[in-house]
């Protein structure tokens, strides 16, 4: 090192060996990321010294560029600095990025493990940002773990979590709550509230509930309270569509950060990571050698909007979402001046707040009240799932609800307002809160599959011509509804245009899920002669499978809507 240079030995004359400039820079390593195993995977983190203006630059320089001269190359000169080997180098070997790597590894920088993702980690006890890490207490240094800084070189990871005083950042939320009707700000602002401790709900709970908002154009799901919260949580990418792959990656680069979809044409591709997601599972790629795997665990707190999202035909997504439909907010006036809509407050927000970060300036003083809260939460997380529990409902059900019931808590203490615990335990009484889902044996086929085939085929109640689905009156008992499977899986095939969910929708799976749904002690099936009266034909007959009880009632309700 020559201080904003670097020097390498050089030939003079026969004999003699001197110093002579080797770059237009010199790299200062303060630290060396490695991944969990210690050892692989190493990054330096690096002070870049400008020798033409003595101008100093964090730079990351990955230990794998070192292995081909052109990127290396690349990457320096984009920072406007170079290496240029004299002539009488010697000796002539290793070849130059080689001699940078050996330069870096012989400086002994501090040794620091890369966390995948942003947000809370879980073996420091800190939420980790770009910047450092967040504490109770307040932003810090890093300490023995940062997360992985390619992160934010690849674009899977828009977040920032800036520091403002905590009467600012709450004065900011509190507005933002009242720009669209209570309740639905409500329900989101106590899932909101709750990402910003996610993995330590997580450790109590089965389930993350998925955050749907099901509604038609003009209803503020995209530029209005909903994503202002989400700018609140530290987000600097707002709601979009998106690949499978980038949803992928997306997902499994924070903890706490909301990754939003929007507005898509359909989300099938993206159900089977959405549903992994809220149970914070793993799924595989292909490594960047093209040849191996790697698991990625999904990890982010997720909202999906639209008009429609379809996600009432799996029992697994109902289970796992919290579905809110929130009206028309253009008729909203300003809580500041009644004779003007609310929408200019909106703006004017947004213009205080005109930068590229948002309110994401206010995200980290958000994080760290809401870490300060974290035992009063889990307290009232623990108490609430007992509960809902108690008074019926079963598993993820009672999970998903006792987190909304946490954040409702969280965001009352944020505020200094409890009036949201109030709300929060109205709805979790409501129907909205309940949603489709009745009861353990609910699944794909009595959720979708068996009201659309009952509406489609006009409710028969005869097995006369092999109806699908028929409904038998049983003298003012509860009906019975009869199932044939072949024939309801083919109607079923046809009316999809062979584009069904084999996993649900073969004629295996309809009985898989038919014999979930029966009541122990009832029969299970029974054959009935289906030839049409007069017919001539041999005798036929096809067998149904029987559903009776409460599955049947609320088949056939949900068949009438």
């Amino acid at each position: 090192s020559a201080g904003d240079h670097i020097l390498t030995q050089v030939k003079q004359g026969k004999s003699d060996l001197i110093l002579a400039p080797w770059s237009d820079f010199d790299l200062t390593v303060r630290g060396v990321l490695t991944d969990s195993d210690g050892v692989s995977g190493k990054q330096y983190d690096c002070a870049l010294t400008r020798q033409r203006d003595g101008r100093v630059i964090d730079v990351l320089i990955p230990g794998a560029m070192c292995a081909e001269g052109r990127k290396l190359s690349a990457y320096l000169n984009s920072y406007g600095v170079s290496y240029a080997r004299p002539d009488s180098t010697f000796p002539n070997n290793p070849a130059d990025p080689t001699r940078l790597l050996r330069y870096l590894e012989a400086q002994g920088g501090p040794s620091r493990a890369m966390a995948p993702a942003l947000g809370w980690d879980a073996a420091g006890r800190d939420f980790l940002t770009f910047d450092g890490v967040i504490t109770p207490s307040g932003p810090q240094e890093f300490s023995t773990i940062r997360p992985d800084p390619t992160l934010a070189t690849r674009g899977v990871a828009a977040y920032h979590y800036g520091f403002t005083t905590p009467e600012q950042a709450v004065g900011v939320l509190r507005e933002v709550l009242t720009f669209h009707d209570h309740r639905s700000m409500a329900v989101f602002g106590a899932w909101w509230a709750a990402c910003l401790l996610k993995p330590q709900i997580q450790q109590i709970t089965s389930v993350f509930p998925v955050m749907a908002i099901e509604a038609a154009s003009g209803a503020g799901k995209t530029n209005g309270a909903f994503a202002l919260l989400s700018q609140l949580a530290g987000s600097l990418q707002g709601p979009g569509a998106t690949t499978k792959a980038a949803f992928r990656d997306r997902v499994a680069a924070t903890n706490n950060g909301i990754v939003w979809v929007d507005d898509m044409d359909t989300i099938e591709n993206l159900e089977e990571l959405t549903r992994l997601a809220a149970m914070s599972e793993t799924t595989t790629k292909k490594d960047t050698d093209n040849s191996s795997n790697v698991a990625v665990r999904l990890r982010a707190p997720i909202v999906l909007s639209g008009e429609q999202l379809g996600l009432s035909g799996q029992k697994a997504l109902l289970d796992r979402v919290v579905t809110l439909n929130p009206p028309r907010p253009d008729n909203r006036m300003s809580l500041r001046d009644p004779t003007r809509p609310q929408w200019d407050d909106i703006t004017e927000l947004v213009q205080r707040h005109a930068t590229r970060e948002g309110l994401a300036v206010h995200a980290g003083t958000l994080v760290q009240l809401a870490l300060g809260f974290e035992e009063q939460t889990l307290a009232t997380l623990r108490a609430a799932r007992a509960e809902l529990r108690d008074s019926g409902n079963r598993g993820r059900q009672a999970d998903k609800l006792a987190v909304v019931v946490a954040g409702a808590k969280l965001l009352g203490l944020l505020t200094g307002d409890p009036q949201w615990e109030t709300t929060i335990a109205e709805w979790v009484e409501s129907t909205d809160a309940a949603g489709l889902s009745a009861g353990d044996w609910d699944n794909r086929l009595t959720v979708e599959i068996l009201p659309w085939a009952l509406r489609d085929s006009r409710w028969p109640s005869s097995p006369v011509r092999r109806p699908p689905v028929w409904v038998q009156d049983c003298d003012g008992l509860q009906p019975v509804v009869w199932v044939n499977c072949s024939t309801l899986a083919d109607a079923w095939r046809d009316h999809l245009r062979g584009r069904v969910v084999e996993r649900t929708d073969n004629q295996r799976a309809i009985v898989d899920q038919v014999l979930r749904c029966q009541v122990p002690g009832e029969e299970s099936k029974r054959y009935f002669n289906t030839n049409r009266p007069g017919s001539g034909q041999a005798r036929q007959q096809s067998v149904y499978w029987r559903l009776g009880g409460e599955v049947a009632g609320v088949v056939l309700e949900r068949s009438r809507h």
